[in-house]
C-alpha cells in the first residue's frame, strides 16, 4: 500500500469512529432531551391549553419528548405539597407551575432556583410585562419564573336563562347581591355554588369580600396592618356569612370545576371563580353573552384581583436546556397567544396583539390595563405560603361551622406568627 492509499484509509477509518462516536454522543443527548414538566391544569379548559401549548412544543423541538406529571386540584392545592418534597430531596423536574409571588418565596430560601435574569435579558421581557408582575417575579432584583397567563379572581358567572326568566338584574352592590339571592331561593334555585373540597375556593370568596369593604383596606390586611378588631373585619366576615344562606349545601363534597357544573346544569345560578371558569364553559359547549356572562363581584368595580401563573427553572432540573426552551416559549407572544385564549385567561405580555381574544378576554385585558392591581391570597402572589393555609383552614371552619370568635383569632395569631416576620 503506498502512502497515499494508506493516509486515505487511516483518515477514512478516523472519520468512521469520530462518526459513530458522535452518533454515540447524539444519541445520548437525544436519549435525555425529555422535558419532565409539573403542572396543575387537568380541568376543561384548563388541559387543553396546557395540551396546545406541548402541541407547539413538540413541533418546534422534534427531537425533544414531553413527559408531564399532571396532579389536580384547582389551584395546585395537591401539587404545592409534593413538589417541594420532590424539590428538596433533590429529585426535581425541568420545570414545574407556580404561581409568582410569595408561593416562590420558600424556593428562593431554599436555594432551589437558578437566577434567569439572563434569559429575561436574552429575551427582552423587560420592555414587554408590567412593572408590578416584573418585581412579583423577582427577589433581590433578580428573576425566577417567567408568567404565562393572567386570571381576574373577582368574577361572579352566572346562568343568563336563569336570570332572564325570572327578571333579574345584575347586582352593583352587597345588599343588591343578597336581594338576588333571595329572589332565587324563594324560587327553589340555589343561588350561589361553591365548591370548598379543597378549602382554597373558600377562601378565594373570603378574599373578594375583603376587596368589597375596600381595595385600601385589603392591601392593609395583607400587609400585616389590620387589627382583627376592626370594624372592617368584621363587616367582612359578617358578608361572608350572609351569603352562607344561599350556597349549595353540597359545597364540601364539590371541587371548582363542580360548582361551575352546578351552574351549568341550572341547579345553581351564580358561582365566584377566577376567569380559568371560561374554559370550563366553554369546552362543554356553552358560549359567553348566549348561555352564561360575567359581573365584577359587587362594590368590587375598578379592583382587579390578580393570579399569575408561571414556571421557573431548579437547580439541577434534567433536560436543562429543554426546560429553557419552554421558558422561552411560554413568555413569547406566539405561546401567550395559543396558551390563553383556550384556558380563559390573558397574556401578561402588554404588546401581544388582542385579536385572537373573545369579547369577554378582551375586556379584562382593557381592565388590566386600567384597575388597580391587587394578588391573590388563595392563589399564594399576597402572603407566604404558612399563612395561606391557616387562612384557607381558618375560613374553611368559618364556612362549615360559622364561629366567627374562633375565626377571628385564628387569623389573628397567623397574621402575626405567619405574616408578620416576612414582611
Amino acid at each position: 500500500m503506498d502512502k497515499k492509499t494508506k493516509l486515505t484509509a487511516i483518515l477514512a477509518t478516523g472519520v468512521v469512529i469520530f462518526v459513530a462516536f458522535s452518533g454515540c454522543i447524539g444519541g445520548e443527548k437525544e436519549e435525555k432531551a425529555e422535558l419532565q414538566i409539573v403542572h396543575w391544569w387537568t380541568a376543561g379548559g384548563e388541559k387543553e391549553a396546557i395540551n396546545a401549548l406541548f402541541s407547539m412544543y413538540r413541533d418546534k423541538y422534534p427531537n425533544i419528548g414531553i413527559n408531564e406529571e399532571p396532579i389536580s386540584g384547582g389551584a395546585g392545592a395537591d401539587m404545592k405539597a409534593v413538589m417541594k418534597t420532590q424539590i428538596f430531596a433533590g429529585n426535581p423536574p425541568s420545570t414545574f407551575q407556580v404561581h409568582i409571588g410569595y408561593e416562590l418565596k420558600p424556593y428562593y430560601d431554599g436555594d432551589a432556583l437558578e437566577d434567569i435574569t439572563w434569559l429575561w435579558e436574552q429575551e427582552g421581557w423587560g420592555d414587554n410585562f408590567p412593572a408590578d408582575l416584573q418585581e412579583m417575579a423577582q427577589f433581590d432584583d433578580e428573576y425566577y419564573a417567567v408568567p404565562v397567563g393572567i386570571h381576574r379572581g373577582n368574577l361572579v358567572w352566572y346562568n343568563m336563562e336563569i336570570f332572564k326568566e325570572h327578571n333579574l338584574k345584575l347586582p352593583t352592590t352587597f345588599d343588591e347581591l343578597l336581594s338576588v339571592c333571595e329572589s332565587l331561593k324563594n324560587e327553589g334555585i340555589t343561588p350561589l355554588a361553591v365548591g370548598t373540597l379543597n378549602k382554597w375556593p373558600g377562601a378565594h370568596l373570603f378574599e373578594v369580600i375583603l376587596m368589597s369593604v375596600g381595595a385600601d383596606f385589603y392591601s392593609d390586611f395583607i400587609s400585616g396592618k389590620v387589627n382583627i378588631n376592626d370594624p372592617r373585619f368584621d363587616e367582612a366576615l359578617n358578608r361572608y356569612a350572609d351569603l352562607f344562606e344561599y350556597i349549595n349545601s353540597n359545597h364540601a363534597a364539590l371541587t371548582w370545576d363542580q360548582a361551575c357544573g352546578e351552574v351549568l346544569s341550572g341547579d345553581a345560578a351564580m358561582t365566584l371563580m377566577g376567569d380559568w371558569a371560561k374554559g370550563y364553559f366553554d369546552t362543554r359547549g356553552w358560549r359567553y353573552g348566549v348561555n352564561y356572562s360575567i359581573f365584577e363581584f359587587p362594590e368590587t368595580r375598578g379592583v382587579f384581583d390578580v393570579i399569575c401563573d408561571s414556571f421557573c427553572l431548579p437547580k439541577n432540573a434534567p433536560s436543562r436546556d429543554a426546560a429553557i426552551k419552554w421558558l422561552q416559549l411560554i413568555g413569547s407572544i406566539k405561546g401567550q397567544n395559543k396558551f390563553n385564549p383556550i384556558k380563559g385567561s390573558i397574556p401578561p405580555r402588554i404588546d401581544a396583539p388582542t385579536d385572537e381574544y373573545d369579547d369577554l378576554a378582551k375586556a379584562t385585558i382593557a381592565d388590566f390595563r386600567v384597575c388597580t392591581l391587587v394578588p391573590s391570597i388563595a392563589h399564594g402572589s399576597a402572603t407566604p405560603e404558612s399563612f395561606v393555609t391557616k387562612f384557607n383552614d381558618y375560613m374553611d371552619n368559618y364556612i362549615t361551622y360559622g364561629d366567627k370568635t374562633a375565626v377571628k383569632s385564628g387569623i389573628q395569631k397567623a397574621i402575626e406568627n405567619e405574616l408578620l416576620p416576612y414582611m
